[in-house]
């Protein structure tokens, strides 16, 4: 038979590995709360670059799920000032890009920094160049 300070031991012991259970879930639990203007802005980046987001309302929601607490107008606020742009999908669905991911380079940059890595020596031959690697 257990004695009753076994028995009490137990239900302590019990009690405790519930509490600590319990306060790890809310740990893990995102509230809503508000972001500094910065870490805001970084979050709506990484947003943008990760998925598809067409609308305000979408980013509100993203943001929501990464317990950012804000409005509407806010959002509109910081899509104004990070410059983001509002293209369209291979799918033709709208979506917000930031301006790092819509500019497209200069081909002839890509060209020179191949031709600059791989290129040995170049020799023109009639009407054809011939590019040695």
């Amino acid at each position: 038979m257990r004695s009753t300070v076994q028995a009490y031991r137990e239900a302590s012991a019990a009690k405790r590995r519930k509490r600590r259970c319990i306060l790890m879930l809310r740990s893990m639990q995102r509230e809503p709360r508000p972001f500094e203007k910065g870490a805001r802005q970084r979050l709506i980046t990484s947003i943008v670059t990760r998925r598809r987001v067409g609308t305000q309302h979408e980013l509100l929601e993203a943001l929501a799920r990464a317990g950012c607490l804000v409005t509407q107008a806010t959002i509109s606020r910081d899509i104004r000032d990070l410059g983001l742009d509002k293209t369209h999908d291979v799918l033709g669905r709208p979506r917000y890009v930031s301006p790092q991911a819509a500019r497209a380079g200069d081909p002839r940059d890509a060209l020179a920094g191949v031709l600059a890595q791989f290129g040995r020596s170049v020799a023109a031959a009639q009407n054809i160049v011939v590019v040695h690697s």
